[in-house]
């Protein structure tokens, strides 16, 4: 027992300083979690997205479920985009599973992967500075095609809750900002879960870890409201963009 505590207060400790960063900047779980997974717990980058992916769906179960409460979601966007995305998700879900199992590709599906994931956390840079103007008119094809694209990004990355779904939804809708974050919280809980379930099949994630970090997570919330209760907009801009840099240069790094 005195072992496993041991084990897991890094992994708790690690939960709760992302998940207080998460809460304070708006910043996506996977563009925190994945990067320090690696860099200080060292597993493989594939067993990084599983596991991250686990933890996003538990941390926005609760979230889920508040924005449902207070009608802060669009059925209509929530659904199209997660049905649109689902096969992305697989098709590239199972392609980096089935990759890194085979011991002859591993090694070089850990490289490609590692690449994917700093342009996409790259990409994040670009879309914390998004400032959504006037929506354009909900497009059923375009957002089918956005949806499936989406799924491809967090099916091969763990990545694209906050990062593409919220900037797609703000360019592709006509909702209004706290229904598009609604809408987001829900898609992206959606996705994480199959997501984490494809890696679950491929022997990918790293449970103890996933979960001591959800609960980590929660505990911070509080304090990290608290927080952001006080602090400026140009405050909390500038915390976000120095974040994503750091875990691109972790991933990069490693």
């Amino acid at each position: 027992m005195e072992e496993f505590v041991v084990g897991a207060l890094p992994h708790l400790l690690c939960g709760i300083i992302i998940g207080f960063l998460i809460f304070y900047s708006g910043v996506g779980g996977g563009v925190l979690v994945i990067p320090v997974i690696v860099a200080f717990f060292g597993l493989p980058l594939s067993v990084a997205i599983g596991t991250a992916s686990v933890y996003a769906t538990l941390t926005k179960v609760m979230a889920g479920i508040e924005h449902i409460r207070i009608r802060n979601v669009s059925g209509r966007l929530a659904v199209i985009i997660s049905l649109s995305a689902i096969p992305g998700v697989l098709i590239t879900a199972a392609a980096v599973n089935y990759y890194s199992n085979v011991a002859e590709s591993a090694p070089r599906m850990q490289e490609i992967l590692r690449y994917v994931v700093a342009m996409v956390i790259a990409f994040s840079l670009l879309a914390a500075q998004f400032k959504p103007k006037s929506a354009a008119v909900s497009s059923l094809p375009l957002l089918i095609a956005a949806g499936f694209f989406i799924g491809l990004v967090m099916g091969a990355t763990g990545i694209g809750g906050g990062v593409l779904i919220v900037p797609a939804l703000f360019l592709l809708s006509a909702e209004s900002p706290k229904r598009v974050v609604g809408s987001s919280v829900i898609i992206a809980l959606a996705l994480s879960l199959v997501t984490a379930l494809v890696y679950a099949k491929g022997g990918q994630i790293n449970y103890p870890m996933a979960l001591t970090m959800s609960a980590g997570s929660l505990l911070a919330i509080p304090f990290a409201s608290r927080m952001l209760r006080r602090s400026s907009d140009k405050t909390v801009r500038i915390m976000l963009t120095v974040l994503i840099v750091i875990a691109l240069l972790l991933v990069l790094w490693k």
